[in-house]
């Protein structure tokens, strides 16, 4: 009778339907020195339980320190940041015209980026076609690596000399 109710909690624990309490008899049960052979399988289970608790680490666990440069170097970014914004918008509310030279010189630096970009745009796509090259280049060398194995297989297959 005992058994067959040990038996039908182990197919409920199987299955995770068993409560605390079916879970406790079902330990004090394997813990007991007399077990079917069939449900030893189950007394190491139920005996590894109740020894978890006891295990202990001794070793000493290193918990790093936290960076706080970090965090002052971006709060004093955000500061700079901040403060940038603000003497802008200060200094060009005080000097909304601008002097013909001021206009010269912002119209010449402008045509300099122009030209800054044109000629990077230029050395961009001589690249590109680098690129190309190489990439062909290395097809090749994938299809001549191809025919060399197979010229070797073919000199082994007919026994011939090179």
């Amino acid at each position: 009778m005992v058994l067959r109710k040990i038996e039908n909690l182990l197919k409920k624990y199987e299955l995770g339907e068993t409560n605390l309490n079916e879970e406790a008899e079902l330990k004090t049960f394997f813990q007991k020195s007399e077990i079917p052979d069939h449900l030893k399988v189950y007394k190491q289970l139920f005996n590894s339980f109740s020894t978890a608790g006891l295990d202990t680490y001794k070793k000493k666990i290193l918990i790093p320190k936290k960076n706080h440069k970090i965090q002052w170097f971006s709060m004093a970014a955000a500061a700079a940041l901040i403060l940038g914004i603000f003497l802008e918008t200060n200094f060009y509310n005080g000097t909304k015209e601008l002097t013909n030279e001021n206009l010269l010189t912002y119209n010449q630096t402008k045509s300099a980026i122009k030209m800054l970009s044109r000629n990077i745009n230029k050395g961009t796509s001589k690249l590109k076609t680098l690129q190309i090259i190489s990439n062909s280049y290395g097809k090749g060398k994938q299809n001549l690596t191809i025919l060399n194995n197979f010229n070797t297989s073919t000199h082994k297959i007919f026994k011939l000399k090179n």
